[in-house]
């Protein structure tokens, strides 16, 4: 984890194995959720989305979509988040956003909705995050309706 700077009490942690197991999609029928990494505006202007937190606050963020559902290989529901292992393409995509961006705060929202919003502060290279700060019930929710690749 080196130097990462993180938000608290949001937190984006580096994990171990994830078990492709794991990553198939719930058998229930409800929609898959739709993942996106996005860059938080640094400034104001007509043209950046707006998007609220999971506590309502508002938070303007960068138009372009740095990563998506398509890039995540797996999903593992934790105790208090969910482990997800990105596609190498993904992988790649990540290291260059984060190498990119150091400093920048890193916007990463399930259906629209923030929900979290660490720092960067090195470049991640393995491809593993560890979206943390939900509940139990929230995490299997949200892992259950992931698509993967």
């Amino acid at each position: 984890m080196g130097g990462m700077k993180i938000l608290v009490p949001l937190i984006l942690l580096f994990l171990g194995a994830c078990s492709a197991s794991d990553s198939k999609p719930s058998p229930t029928s409800q929609a898959p959720v739709r993942l996106e990494f996005r860059l938080v505006a640094t400034e104001i202007s007509p043209d950046r989305i707006r998007a609220s937190t999971r506590g309502g606050e508002l938070v303007l963020l960068e138009q372009a979509l740095l990563l998506g559902t398509p890039e995540v290989a797996s999903a593992v529901a934790e105790t208090d988040g969910i482990d997800l292992r990105l596609t190498e393409s993904g992988t790649r995509r990540l290291f260059e956003v984060t190498r990119a961006n150091k400093g920048r705060l890193l916007a990463i929202l399930a259906d629209g909705v923030v929900l979290m919003t660490p720092e960067i502060g090195e470049p991640i290279e393995d491809g593993r995050l560890w979206i943390g700060d939900l509940s139990a019930e929230e995490a299997r929710s949200r892992r259950g309706h992931l698509r993967t690749a």
